[in-house]
């Protein structure tokens, strides 16, 4: 029995075999660090000068062939690259028939007040819409974040009760058809900025916010909301309350009898996945509305490019 464990340590305790296997260790941690080194570098100039360069070029090929539309969204989406943003505001601003909008959207600060499209508010039709006045949230890059300042329309968050998120609710096909083609002339479009926007879950309940999507128009999410909050610009998470205009308050939207205030939608689900956040007449958030409740209102939310884009 001691020959035989004399024999096992002096094995266990080969110094060469140590020896490459240490070397072995160090060899693959080396190769992982190369090969990660590597790969930061390949979606570095993906991401920072290849894939932008190439979107560069699209956007000056469709500015070529009289494609304004797709010209400004192919500038935007480069980015920095070569001033693509600040290309894409001035060809924006440059179609632009009323001179004032740049001057507005450049003067424009944050919690400040700007007009911008139009939509019917009065209810009276034969007067023609009235211009939309708009909050501003944020402002940085050369853009503007808007939202709403009165609750404009009364539209159900999705036309049936069921498990929905934003990626699939029928007011987001709302927003960004007949809100959009109303609201905003052909030129006016070419100013609000196509974004990727995050659909973050419900961080109390645990509901999944669903799939990231691409919107021209949207509504505000808890974590904008927050967002806009922690800026301290006049904007406050505990008074979210917003007027109905009276086009609105036709088409149903219920409002305070005091205040004067209404529901709207947030983009946030609620206590459940059939459920929808919303801000309720005294301006608080609450967590569980069913989504096809017809008496809540919508503020929409975009971005657009700001006058000094630069």
């Amino acid at each position: 029995m001691k020959l035989k464990t004399e024999k096992k340590k002096v094995v266990h305790l080969d110094p060469e075999g140590w020896a490459r296997k240490v070397r072995l260790r160090k060899r693959a941690a080396l190769m992982t660090v190369i090969v990660l080194a590597a790969a930061a570098a390949v979606y570095f100039l993906l991401s920072r000068c290849i894939i932008p360069a190439s979107r560069y070029a699209s956007a000056e090929s469709a500015l070529r062939r009289g494609e304004i539309a797709e010209a400004i969204a192919g500038f935007t989406s480069a980015g920095s690259w070569r001033g693509g943003l600040s290309r894409a505001a001035e060809i924006a601003f440059s179609e632009q028939g009323d001179p004032s909008i740049r001057r507005r959207l450049s003067e424009a600060e944050h919690g400040s007040i700007v007009e911008f499209g139009h939509y019917e508010q009065d209810g009276e039709t034969a007067d023609g819409a009235e211009p939309i006045s708009w909050v501003v949230l944020d402002k940085r890059d050369g853009q503007l974040l808007l939202l709403s300042e009165k609750v404009l329309d009364a539209v159900p968050y999705n036309e049936t009760e069921c498990d929905i998120t934003w990626a699939e609710c029928s007011l987001r096909r709302w927003v960004n058809g007949e809100f959009l083609s109303a609201a905003f002339t052909g030129e006016e479009r070419l100013l609000i900025i196509t974004k990727k926007h995050l659909n973050e879950n419900n961080s109390v309940s645990g509901a999944k916010g669903g799939a990231s999507t691409v919107d021209t128009v949207f509504i505000p999410s808890l974590e904008d909301l927050l967002s806009a909050a922690r800026l301290k610009r006049g904007f406050s998470i505990y008074d979210l309350s917003a007027a109905p205009t009276v086009y609105a308050r036709s088409r149903g939207l219920e409002g305070s009898p005091y205040g004067g205030s209404s529901c709207w939608w947030t983009r946030t689900p609620g206590s459940g996945q059939s459920t929808v956040m919303y801000a309720d007449m005294g301006g608080s958030l609450l967590h569980s509305s069913r989504p096809d409740r017809t008496n809540y209102g919508v503020r929409p939310m975009i971005w657009v490019f700001a006058g000094d884009a630069g």
